[in-house]
């Protein structure tokens, strides 16, 4: 059972009292009947309410707010009190929806390195675009692109295969070097860190802001760079004013806060934990919270981090993420992935359709369910993939909670869709598991987890029984 959420949102330090206050009335008070305790205490940032209410609820609730989420988390005393966890947890997150709608804030993120190059401001080309897709998203966009152009090549008739492995080989063998091109920045061992400012502002204000500045963008940046990192300086708050305030922005409405991720010492060093070549490493510019790693083999490899996802994430965090996308890399899985398809698209042209043509003529829909359930196969493949990749990063970090405290950040809206119905998740389009089951999953894991030898066959089986029970209940 699911009983802790993360939510992202932005807050000044002044409204943590006020946002816990909120949820105090909005959740706390209406069920006075019930509550045993209740304890509200704030301390610098961070904010904390906890109550425990009597039966038929039986549970203890506990809600951390800081200036960036939300965690809400759920404790049971009985069999029973499960019932009422969903409930208690669309409440919160409601209140906190509410809030925010009245008093959140807006923020702008900049991002910098030390060697970074501006370019001037242009519209992604097309091209750009589909390789962003292909390499930056999932790896449904892989399976369904190599299906697309399947049906495509078959004019050239018998050469079909022969040009569709080709094609698709190409693409995966240059995936690695593909990836960096839609990247803004390269990190390199000169230049390993990701400076990032946040610049927040209420929410009333911030379009004002944006109006002042967002399509001077990149000379703000630049301005700021050149009179910090490109003279040997670090970015400071007094700078980033200064030059904001050229701009017309009124600087005494906003909150500036400066920190640094050592992104390319992370992926270093969960590299060394798998005992593989580190990957390149890109940085892409979009609000957009992602991490992919493409290539054919560990030495041939790149990953590539949004800056969204450095922006809402801690650093134990990404280290969790980058570690489930480096054993995407360890155990080459877009090349055992790539060759099960092709595999697949081989048997069909040659041996499955031949020999059974008559009856997909005759019945036309049987070849539509035939496509349907080797799509669904695979799709089903690589979810157990991917929980084997939530496995590896779990037992080479030595921890699975940073990687499950990024999901439930990452994910917190379709954390609540999925309780709902859990059957249903299970047959999204999507290469991953249902992200309430990678959650409960991580959640349960210990000091036992250090123990798996085989994470595949432990990921099948995981995988398999949670999809029958959800299916059932």
């Amino acid at each position: 059972m699911l009983n802790s959420i993360v939510i992202r949102h932005e807050l000044s330090i002044r409204d943590i009292p006020d946002l816990l206050n909120y949820i105090r009335k909005r959740v706390v008070e209406p069920r006075l009947h019930a509550l045993e305790e209740l304890q509200l205490t704030t301390n610098n940032e961070k904010g904390v309410l906890k109550f425990s209410l009597r039966k038929p609820w039986d549970l203890t609730v506990e809600v951390k707010v800081d200036r960036c989420s939300v965690e809400i988390t759920c404790s049971p005393r009985s069999t029973m009190a499960k019932y009422y966890i969903d409930q208690l947890l669309n409440s919160i997150v409601e209140s906190v929806k509410d809030f925010n709608g009245v008093r959140g804030k807006g923020t702008l993120y900049l991002l910098f390195t030390k060697d970074m190059k501006f370019k001037k401001f242009k519209i992604a080309s097309l091209k750009e675009r589909i390789v962003s897709k292909l390499f930056s998203g999932t790896l449904t966009y892989l399976v369904i692109s190599f299906m697309i152009i399947a049906i495509l090549v078959l004019i050239f008739g018998g050469y079909a295969p022969i040009i569709l492995i080709l094609l698709h080989l190409t693409l995966l063998f240059f995936s690695d070097n593909l990836l960096l091109k839609i990247s803004e920045w390269r990190l390199t061992s000169r230049s390993k860190n990701v400076h990032i400012v946040e610049i927040k502002t209420d929410k009333h204000y911030y379009p004002i802001m944006l109006s002042k500045i967002l399509s001077k963008i990149g000379d703000v940046k630049r301005d700021i760079y050149n009179n910090t990192l490109k003279v040997g300086k670090e970015l400071n708050e007094e700078v980033i004013l200064n030059v904001l305030k050229t701009y017309g922005v009124a600087v005494e409405s906003l909150d500036v806060r400066v920190r640094q991720i050592n992104v390319y010492d992370i992926v270093s060093e969960v590299s060394k934990g798998y005992k593989i070549s580190p990957p390149k490493v890109g940085i892409i510019n979009t609000v957009i919270p992602n991490a992919a790693a493409v290539g054919v083999h560990p030495g041939k490899s790149s990953i590539l981090v949004t800056s969204g996802l450095l922006a809402v994430l801690s650093e134990e965090e990404i280290k969790g993420v980058i570690a489930h996308e480096l054993s995407h890399v360890k155990n080459m899985d877009p090349l055992v992935l790539s060759s099960i398809v092709i595999t697949e698209y081989i048997l069909r042209v040659y041996v499955v359709y031949p020999r059974f043509a008559s009856i997909f003529e005759s019945i036309p829909i049987l070849a539509l369910f035939y496509v349907v359930f080797v799509l669904l196969s695979i799709l089903m493949l690589a979810k157990c993939i991917e929980a084997r990749a939530d496995l590896d990063a779990s037992i080479t970090i030595g921890s699975p909670k940073p990687l499950a405290s990024a999901l439930k950040k990452l994910g917190w809206k379709r954390l609540i869709l999925e309780m709902r119905n859990r059957g249903l998740a299970w047959f999204r389009i999507d290469p991953h598991p249902p992200l309430y089951f990678r959650v409960e999953r991580l959640s349960r894991l210990g000091n036992g987890m250090l123990k798996v030898k085989h994470t595949f066959i432990s990921s099948v089986k995981e995988c398999i029984v949670e999809m029958v029970k959800a299916l059932t209940i």
